[in-house]
């Protein structure tokens, strides 16, 4: 504002900025809060809900994987891993590469590890008896990721990261962990975190959705299925939903947000799926298909139960649209019956070539799902790692709670306990809670942050229900 603004304008504006302050306000570098209500955040309202997190053996199962996730994030990861804690005296973390660039190597670690750290925070299952921190510094090591995190994107500074292929996830990991964390933010680390996620999310207002196989059953992009591309790009919209529910854009948003969550885990036999979903027959929604019609689906050149789970599992609306006491959308929920279906239930025959990329499926043959021996089946072959489990741990969580798995013949808590115990172990060889040692384990370079932000994620979920039974909706979806 000028000098010249009335004083009666100031202060109807300084009322508007529910958490700016009057030395903020004061200080023209600071981004200020927008003084429009079309365009605020509405945070979290905490005390609207009632329950604990639950008590029940499958939750604090979970809630143990967080809470060691939570150790080696506070302990070795900070100060060791990324060497954040010698940053303490700079106002933020400088994430940039020797050469100035900021890749998925800087910035998807933190912004993974944030939803980990701020979910555990915010639920009440933070110990800091378990990870030997004190709750104080904790808070403050999440608040000052997310600060760093959200200063750095392009939205807030010249050259900064975002505007990428992947971009729109971490700026969804980040925006979640913000708007759980936004009464412990500074009014200037509220503004970056706002701003990231509206540019994040206007980037989708006019996307093509893309597809693994056209209409005519083509194939687009040959042995990479746009699945979970679809899913994670979809994360940022539902944030910006959530976060700013009278933005202009918020339409634009929702739309989008629909018809990506319905691309995810589409199948040729939807094409002609008149079904209404949301608003639409499912048939109008897509132009394309990412699943094959018996659940499974291709990456990384092979039938691959890793991205089986992605899509709408690892970046399931769930949560998200319960913080927010709206009913989930049901085309967050499209198909994942069919995608777990295949993971217990589909039967790989040796030697045979269902796929047309891959080759001839591999020894033993069986379903991906076993107990004998424990472990994952990749009919293919894997290319990550032998010992993933927190993205099959997440998918039968939502297969337990949303009931995906009314089509397999073993039920999703069965396998959870399974699964959930496998990871619990590989975290006990580990005094700092780590779950990985060898580099054959899990090549992926964000390993950990990955598991905190998959153990977290089924935390919420487990949280969610807790709050009562999850609402659903099928209706056509108009801004508030």
């Amino acid at each position: 504002m000028s000098s010249s603004t009335p004083l009666v304008t100031i202060i109807a504006a300084l009322c508007a900025m529910a958490t700016a302050t009057a030395s903020n306000a004061a200080n023209p570098s600071v981004p200020r809060t927008p003084e429009s209500a079309a365009t605020a955040v509405v945070p979290i309202n905490w005390h609207s809900f009632k329950k604990a997190y639950p008590s029940d053996p499958s939750s604090q199962m979970l809630r143990t994987i967080l809470l060691n996730s939570n150790k080696y994030a506070l302990t070795t990861w900070w100060t060791t891993q990324r060497k954040y804690a010698a940053q303490d005296a700079s106002p933020y973390i400088d994430f940039a590469k020797p050469n100035g660039e900021m890749a998925e190597t800087e910035i998807r670690p933190p912004a993974d590890q944030l939803v980990g750290l701020a979910i555990s925070l915010r639920l009440g299952i933070y110990d800091p008896k378990y990870t030997g921190v004190p709750t104080d510094r904790a808070i403050a090591i999440t608040t000052r990721l997310i600060g760093s995190v959200a200063h750095e994107h392009i939205a807030n500074m010249p050259k900064g990261w975002g505007n990428a292929w992947q971009s729109a996830s971490w700026a969804a990991n980040c925006g979640e962990a913000g708007w759980l964390m936004w009464d412990k933010l500074t009014p200037t680390d509220q503004e970056y975190v706002r701003k990231m996620v509206e540019h994040e999310a206007d980037r989708f207002l006019t996307y093509k959705v893309p597809y693994y196989m056209d209409r005519t059953g083509r194939i687009i992009t040959p042995g990479d299925t746009k699945s979970e591309e679809n899913a994670w790009n979809s994360m940022v919209l539902h944030m910006a939903i959530v976060m700013m529910p009278h933005h202009p854009h918020w339409n634009g948003w929702m739309q989008k947000d629909l018809e990506l969550m319905v691309s995810s885990f589409a199948r040729p036999a939807d094409l002609n799926n008149h079904s209404m979903i949301n608003g639409k027959p499912i048939s109008e929604w897509i132009n394309g298909t990412n699943s094959y019609d018996d659940g499974t689906l291709v990456n990384h050149n092979r039938v691959h139960p890793d991205y089986m789970t992605a899509g709408l599992f690892e970046f399931s609306p769930i949560g998200i649209f319960t913080l927010a006491h709206r009913p989930v959308p049901a085309a967050g929920l499209f198909n994942c019956d069919y995608t777990y279906h295949a993971l217990t239930d589909v039967n790989f025959v040796p030697g045979t070539t269902p796929y047309p990329i891959g080759g001839p499926i591999q020894p033993p043959g069986g379903t991906i799902y076993r107990t004998h021996p424990v472990g994952m089946y990749f009919p293919q072959g894997n290319d990550w790692g032998s010992l993933r489990e927190m993205n099959y741990l997440y998918a039968d969580v939502l297969a337990d709670a949303m009931h995906y798995d009314h089509m397999s013949t073993t039920k999703a808590a069965f396998w959870e306990n399974i699964h959930g115990k496998a990871q619990l172990a590989m975290q006990a060889r580990f005094p700092d809670g780590r779950t990985y040692g060898a580099a054959s384990e899990d090549g992926f370079h964000a390993r950990e942050e990955w598991v905190s932000q998959k153990a977290a994620s089924a935390c919420l979920v487990k949280w969610s229900l807790a709050q009562g039974p999850v609402k659903v909706t099928n209706a056509a979806i108009t801004a508030p």
